[in-house]
């Protein structure tokens, strides 16, 4: 019986959704809230990482006094180089910084009134990590103030903030998973590998709180096996306790999630029809929910 080769390809492309903010705002005399939207944020980032940016252009059309005026910000600095300050959000820190970080508003500084004014419209407001990030509803009336002679001018806070936290993030948005050469033969299974998926918890716990649901858009031997381009060469997924992906299953039913990020791919034979070898890539959909 001559001796053929098989190399298989399998493709898994994973998706998840994210919310960004608003850069809506609301003045009102003295105070100038910019409304926050809702922001989410992967436990998982390093911190420093940019997470929002609000524009201040809107700043620009606010009537300032012509004379000195002096910058407070009551939160602790975080890294004075960049010009962030914690925000009292726990995790969240900000800066009031032009679009290339160029000028900030720092703690102390003072600036004339007039050529602010003219400044503002390059201005924005950027919200950092700092730290671990704790989830809620927020709003910050006073990020910063702006006084002369110590009479408050302007006060420029956030407000209808939500924080969304995930303690997991998906670290690629592919990944290839290359099975060893097989060789046909009179067994079932021909050909197995395993891999994992690109995804990671802060803590072994939060694994808990992903939901994993695979899917194919090609054609299906059955529920669990899916067609490879190759006669009677059939592909399934498990996970690494055994259990088998039902690629027919929708994703609203729960009995069909995985919240493991270990599995195993296998190649079969179809008894039904004549297996046939060769080359062969196929893409699987891994819809990761990250709660």
């Amino acid at each position: 019986m001559p001796v053929t080769h098989r190399t298989a390809l399998l493709l898994l492309s994973l998706c998840a959704g994210l919310s960004g903010i608003s850069p809506v705002y609301a003045g009102s005399g003295g105070l100038m809230l910019f409304k926050g939207g809702t922001l989410a944020v992967k436990q998982m980032q390093t911190n420093g990482s940019l997470l929002a940016t609000l524009p201040a252009s809107t700043f620009s059309r606010t009537t300032l006094s012509e004379e000195t005026l002096q910058v407070a910000i009551t939160q602790a600095s975080w890294d004075e180089n960049r010009g962030i300050y914690q925000s009292g959000i726990p995790g969240i820190g900000f800066s009031f910084c032009t679009e290339d970080g160029g000028e900030c508003l720092l703690n102390g500084k003072s600036f004339s009134g007039d050529i602010l004014s003219q400044r503002m419209r390059n201005f924005a407001i950027r919200l950092y990590k700092t730290g671990d990030v704790t989830a809620g509803d927020y709003t910050l009336p006073a990020l910063l103030t702006l006084s002369h002679q110590g009479t408050p001018q302007l006060t420029v806070g956030l407000s209808a903030l939500r924080v969304n936290v995930s303690q997991c993030s998906v670290t690629r948005d592919n990944l290839r998973v290359r099975f060893p050469d097989a060789t046909l033969g009179n067994r079932t299974l021909l050909s197995a590998v395993s891999f994992h998926l690109p995804v990671v918890c802060k803590n072994a716990a939060d694994y808990d709180n992903i939901a994993i649901h695979f899917s194919f858009s090609g054609a299906r031997h059955d529920a669990q096996h899916i067609e490879t381009g190759l006669p009677g060469i059939a592909l399934s997924v498990k996970n690494e306790a055994g259990r088998y992906v039902d690629f027919s299953a929708a994703a609203s039913d729960p009995h069909v999630l995985f919240h493991e990020t270990g599995y195993v791919a296998e190649l079969t034979r179809n008894a039904r029809e004549k297996a046939q070898a060769g080359e062969f890539n196929v893409s699987i959909t891994a819809e990761v929910e990250m709660r």
